[in-house]
């Protein structure tokens, strides 16, 4: 499943280089049940950045469904002139549209930062 953290308090390892590290980010990560989160987000931290961290706070800030649903519901009414919109599926965190020419879009929301 994906989920997105806010890393704060980022303490780098930089070897005793100087080096202009961010302090806090945000990323989103495919997780299961029995994974590791501060080891995934370490090795996270090390891939985009290429050092290692001593240590870091983090926080879950993956949207609920009720969250994506209000999103969604407030673009679609938005967008209702140029397009009908369906109901979502069961389950599923996206609307679709129908447009004037036949196609169908796909709209799903996540967070950017």
């Amino acid at each position: 499943m994906q989920r997105f953290y806010k890393i704060t308090d980022i303490e780098w390892d930089t070897e005793g280089e100087e080096v202009n590290l961010p302090t806090k980010v945000q990323v989103d990560i495919m997780v299961d049940e029995d994974d590791d989160i501060d080891d995934m987000l370490a090795s996270r931290l090390s891939d985009d950045y290429g050092w290692t961290v001593n240590s870091f706070h983090y926080e879950d800030v993956t949207p609920t469904h009720d969250e994506k649903s209000k999103v969604l519901a407030g673009l679609a009414s938005m967008l209702r002139d140029s397009i009908s919109c369906t109901k979502p599926r069961k389950g599923d965190d996206s609307f679709f549209f129908d447009d004037d020419f036949g196609g169908t879009w796909k709209l799903s929301i996540e967070p950017v930062s």
